[in-house]
């Protein structure tokens, strides 16, 4: 079953109470993974959903799931999707908190602000290599090291996505070139 994906912004104005859980018009979720849910919450808890795909969601959903996976494991239950995602509930006295908290400022929470830029960094570095060792290394070489030049402009008109890097690979060659990250190869006849 493909449990779409929603995002926090929704949800968080919903602030649904446990006893609201049987409408499903507000959150997606497969039938076990609320069962699991209703069988850990307690009456008067309070609930979000955060959940992403490759075709819903954004990265802050998928660094919310992550981030209380991992700081907070009594108070989320989450599945896998289909399309790489994955959809989870955050309940308790934690995800009222959450929700004060990042009323006015999403990474207010805890230290979930360091861990958003750590995940985002390491999604930025990983597209990075993947756009590098995607090269034709016919056409271009490769330097040893990349210049800091090139890191500024990827963080800067690169976007990083539920699924990766997104970034215009024609783009990429041109500010690699500029920046000294490649060197096209003469072509020989």
């Amino acid at each position: 079953m493909f449990v779409q994906s929603i995002t926090f912004k929704t949800l968080a104005k919903m602030n649904t109470k446990v006893s609201n859980l049987n409408e499903r018009t507000q959150y997606f979720s497969t039938d076990e993974m609320l069962n699991e849910l209703k069988a850990k919450m307690q009456p008067n808890d309070v609930v979000i959903n955060f959940g992403y795909s490759d075709y819903g969601g954004d990265f802050f959903d998928k660094v919310c799931i992550a981030f209380f996976a991992e700081n907070y494991p009594n108070n989320i239950v989450k599945e896998t999707t289909y399309y790489s995602g994955e959809n989870a509930f955050i309940f308790g006295e934690v995800a009222a908190e959450f929700l004060e908290v990042t009323e006015n400022y999403l990474l207010g929470f805890d230290n979930i602000e360091s861990f958003y830029y750590e995940m985002e960094n390491k999604e930025r570095e990983a597209g990075i290599k993947y756009f590098i060792e995607s090269l034709d290394t016919d056409k271009y070489e490769i330097s040893a090291e990349i210049p800091s030049e090139f890191y500024e402009y990827v963080e800067g008109y690169c976007n990083v996505l539920t699924s990766g890097l997104d970034y215009s690979e024609s783009d990429m060659i041109i500010k690699a070139i500029k920046t000294g990250l490649i060197k096209e190869i003469p072509e020989t006849v």
